[in-house]
């Protein structure tokens, strides 16, 4: 499934120091939830930013962005695990607390690729449990 998907996505780009999955935004309030991570990749899939804001910003209303949620599942080289944790917490990490970021801030390339599988977001948040618990019940 996903992981053999992220684990091969790694494996193909050597010019990645790790690998992870998104997912397509279709629903217009997750846009804006900051406990929904987006990410915006440039032409081959390489992540350009990770945010909690509704990444791009249409300024004009007028087109029609991709949105991309991230899957916070990872495939890493043992070296870039070994870096990131000598590495001090950067200013976009603290201030987005996406650890993700850390590897961007010291130059790290992070693959990104679309999953081939839908994959429910996570239970992050008190409104999240309440949401699992009303369908466990039904």
């Amino acid at each position: 499934g996903v992981i053999n998907q992220v684990a091969g996505n790694l494996q193909q780009h050597n010019d990645a120091a790790l690998c992870s999955l998104y997912e397509v935004i279709t629903e217009a309030n997750e846009i804006n939830d900051p406990n929904a991570v987006k990410v915006v990749t440039d032409a081959q899939g390489f992540a350009l930013y990770f945010s909690r804001a509704a990444i791009p910003f249409e300024r004009d209303k007028t087109s029609e962005a991709d949105y991309k949620r991230h899957i916070g599942l990872y495939a890493c080289r043992v070296s870039t695990l070994r870096a990131f944790v000598g590495w001090a917490t950067g200013k976009l990490e603290n201030s987005e607390k996406l650890e993700q970021l850390r590897f961007m801030e010291n130059g790290l390339k992070i693959h990104m690729a679309q999953t081939l599988e839908s994959i429910p977001p996570g239970v992050d948040t008190d409104a999240d449990l309440q949401h699992v618990k009303t369908l466990l019940e039904q």
